[in-house]
């Protein structure tokens, strides 16, 4: 049996992932973890997780030169392409744990709470083709945007099992219930225009709106750490 002295108010542990080859990763998907105990018995835990906030853009231009006809004619085709892209999410969850036991190596404990969250994403892209024949230069030109966010709402609950492998660490696994609300916003705005020889013939306008509300079930699986208590 391991020394220790059980738990007191003001006690304190933070909590980390077990990865592949024992690597301590983030706490299943929370970025980051912290308990702290208000009793003998009971504790109220911090969690949250951020996917970071990236920006990407690419860029991508080619044409091509044939020979077509008996005498030689250039014909000249092309494609650009470039893109942006945005991406964010963030979830924070809050609740109580409740440990069965307080001085003992082995605590089973459940936990109850709920979280909120907040994901936004959007897209932007460019497309420009367009081939030079003989008689008539055609260009196309799209320009398309996306954006969507989902605010959520969500309560859980979770039972799992620690053991003191020393004073101050504790293995444990946990598994649990998310019963979550979620609003899913979508905008999809397309302009394509197509040119002949400059001049513009034909011009289509998209836009596209969903709303969705959902609600669902849904287990956390089994999730494997190790908590360092000080």
């Amino acid at each position: 049996m391991v020394a220790r002295d059980g738990f007191k108010k003001g006690y304190r542990a933070i909590q980390f992932g077990i990865g592949d080859n024992f690597r301590l990763t983030q706490f299943g998907d929370a970025t980051f973890s912290f308990v702290k105990f208000r009793s003998e018995t009971k504790a109220n835990y911090l969690r949250g997780y951020f996917f970071s906030t990236f920006f990407s853009r690419e860029d991508d231009a080619k044409s091509t030169i044939t020979t077509i006809g008996a005498t030689p004619e250039d014909d000249i085709s092309f494609n650009q392409f470039a893109q942006e892209n945005l991406n964010s999410t963030f979830r924070l969850y809050g609740g109580v744990l409740s440990y069965l036991e307080s001085d003992s190596d082995i605590l089973p404990h459940f936990s109850y709470g709920g979280y909120v969250g907040f994901s936004y994403n959007s897209s932007t892209s460019d497309i420009v083709q367009g081939t030079d024949g003989t008689a008539q230069f055609i260009d196309t030109i799209v320009d398309d945007n996306a954006t969507g966010y989902f605010p959520e709402l969500g309560l859980n609950t979770s039972f799992g099992v620690e053991y003191f492998i020393s004073k101050n660490i504790s293995l444990l696994a946990q598994t649990g219930l998310e019963l979550s609300y979620s609003y899913i916003n979508n905008d999809f705005d397309e302009v394509d225009e197509r040119y002949v020889d400059n001049q513009l013939f034909r011009i289509i306008n998209q836009q596209v709106g969903a709303k969705r509300h959902t609600v669902s079930l849904n287990t956390s699986g089994v999730i494997f750490g190790i908590s360092a208590y000080f």
